[in-house]
């Protein structure tokens, strides 16, 4: 019997928006960007859906204060907890 491997690449960055717009649908089709409070208090993005990455151009990478700037994009704290029962 031959051994075979698979592999998956999962966006788990773009899971954590793409559950944010599963709990809440209104926010389906929008620019969702998720945010956690990381070291000395300082915010960091964390996840960010297809419609910030397409039409802002948003990453990991972004400046907060920019993506405040954007009237557009909705702007949800991490939530963790949510996301690990849906993973489940």
């Amino acid at each position: 019997m031959t051994n075979k491997s698979v592999y998956a690449h999962l966006d788990i960055r773009n899971f954590f928006a793409a559950c944010e717009q599963y709990l809440n649908p209104e926010y389906q089709g929008r620019p969702v960007v998720v945010y956690n409070e990381g070291a000395r208090g300082r915010q960091m993005i964390i996840a960010a859906s297809k419609e910030a990455k397409e039409r802002y151009r948003i990453s990991r990478d972004t400046p907060i204060d920019r993506v405040k700037r954007i009237s557009d994009v909705i702007l949800i704290e991490s939530r963790r907890d949510e996301y690990k029962k849906i993973a489940d």
